[in-house]
Order: C-alpha cells, then sequence, then structure tokens
C-alpha cells in the first residue's frame, strides 16, 4: 500500500461509463460464514467494519464496466479518494484494501488505478432497455390484478362494499417484498455481522437509513421498507438483536439485486 499513500502530479483520466446497464453482485447467501477471506477479516481489530468496506468497494468497482476503481484527484492521496466516495475512514479503507490485494481480490495496476477480480467475478447486469421491459412487465402485472372487471358497473353497491373489505383483507395480508426475500432464510445465520454479542442494539433513524442508501448506491431495497420492517420489529430478528443495521441492509441489497437480475 505504500504506492497509494502518494498522489502522481498530472492530469487525471477516468474512462467514461459504457453504455446504459445496471449492474450488481451476485453475493452468495454463505458469502459471510464460508468465505477465508471475510472471515480472516473479521478476526481482525476493527474487522466488522473492513468486511463493510469491502463490499462497498466490491460496488464502487460497478461504476465502470472494466471493474476498475481510479483515482481522481479529489484528495491528495488515492486511499483518502476511496474513503471520501464511500464514506468511510481513511484508515478503514486502507486496512481493507491490504487485505483485499495481498489475497488477490483487488489488483493495483498503477498509482492510479485499482482493479476489482473480485467484482469482476461477481457481477451480474441488465441492459437499460431490458430494465425498462422489466418494470414494464411488473406495472402491467399489478395493474391486470387491480383492474376492475367489465361487469363491476353492474355489481351492486352491497357486494362492491363487500369486495372493498376483500381487497383491503388482501392488501393487509400481502407482505413486504424484504419478508418474501427471505422466505426460508435465517437472518442471523445469513448475516452474523449483523448479530453480534455483547454490543449495542441497533436504533437508526429513518434519514439515517435513507442517507446511507443514497450514499452506497442502494436501489435494490427501498430504505423506507427496510426501516419500516426492522423499526416495526424493534430492531430485532428472531429474538436476536440486531447490532450493525448497515452490514444488513448491505447483505439484502445484494440478494436483492442477484435475485431481480435479468440478463439482456
Amino acid at each position: 500500500m505504500e504506492n497509494m499513500t502518494q498522489a502522481t502530479n498530472g492530469p487525471f483520466s477516468v474512462p467514461p461509463k459504457k453504455g446504459k446497464r445496471l449492474w450488481w453482485l451476485k453475493l452468495p447467501k454463505d458469502f459471510f460464514t464460508t468465505n477465508s477471506v471475510i472471515k480472516k477479516m473479521r478476526k481482525m481489530p476493527g474487522g466488522d467494519t473492513y468486511v463493510v468496506v469491502t463490499l462497498k468497494i466490491l460496488l464502487l468497482a460497478l461504476d465502470h464496466q472494466d471493474f476498475r476503481i481510479y483515482y481522481e484527484g479529489v484528495e491528495d492521496t488515492f486511499v483518502k479518494d476511496i474513503a471520501l466516495k464511500l464514506d468511510e475512514t481513511e484508515e478503514s479503507v486502507a486496512g481493507a484494501l491490504k487485505v483485499l490485494i495481498k489475497q488477490g481480490w483487488i489488483v493495483q495496476e498503477d498509482e492510479e488505478t485499482l482493479r476489482s477480480v473480485k467484482t469482476e467475478e461477481m457481477a451480474g447486469s441488465e441492459s437499460d432497455s431490458a430494465s425498462r421491459m422489466r418494470l414494464k412487465r411488473e406495472r402491467d402485472k399489478e395493474l391486470a390484478l387491480t383492474a376492475p372487471s367489465q361487469c363491476d358497473s353492474n355489481v351492486t353497491p352491497a357486494l362492491q362494499k363487500s369486495d372493498s373489505r376483500e381487497e383491503k383483507r388482501r392488501k393487509e395480508k400481502s407482505r413486504t417484498e424484504i419478508e418474501e426475500m427471505l422466505e426460508g432464510k435465517e437472518l442471523s445465520g445469513l448475516v452474523p455481522e449483523a448479530f453480534m454479542e455483547g454490543k449495542e442494539k441497533a436504533s437508526p433513524a429513518l434519514p439515517d437509513v435513507q442517507q446511507y442508501a443514497e450514499a452506497s448506491h442502494f436501489y435494490a431495497v427501498s430504505p423506507d421498507d427496510f426501516y419500516g420492517m426492522f423499526s416495526s420489529q424493534d430492531w430485532t430478528d428472531d429474538g436476536k438483536d440486531i447490532t450493525d443495521w448497515r452490514v444488513l441492509y448491505l447483505t439484502l441489497e445484494g440478494l436483492a439485486r442477484a435475485e431481480g437480475g435479468e440478463d439482456a
């Protein structure tokens, strides 16, 4: 990491993003429990933070389709530049990068370029047009479920009122997308870092969650849905306190992107 501590002189050239595609990381469900690099990080001082920073670095490499992170010269060192983008401390970024470079997840090509080998392995994508078509199909399906039938105008007021009550009950029974995604999964086993014993239970405010989602470029899981679901559970799940809501959100975002993706 020594050659990353000082910026070089001269103009900085950052390749433009190619085309219009949506990208995500296909995160294996046992990523946190069987991956040797992640397990090694967790045993280090500040390891939980390193894991969060690692996932944010992997996501950052999706900004360019060559899976590289470029020094843009906003700060006077590459590490500070990355830390600013991720809204993390310089020490956390430097510590995580040291492990990732040593383990071959990140390759430092020169003083101004990092290539994320791991991001390239885990990346999934769909074209912008495919994304629009997918959203259109979802909207059409929703409209088909809620649109009134042609004979509705002939239904008596009493039956209409009965249908209205039934629709209300149906909506009340409907589950959030997060609940559907987690069906059959045990959160504490899926994300043990979010349920660490001896740590204080999380209690973020909605603006905290919204700001974190915006800074992390999350789009697959709504911050309002995330906050609404877990705040209603008093930040517990299956009787266990949630101690790190950020790593929990990060994991759910990865799962949602992986499950919702379609190749063009």
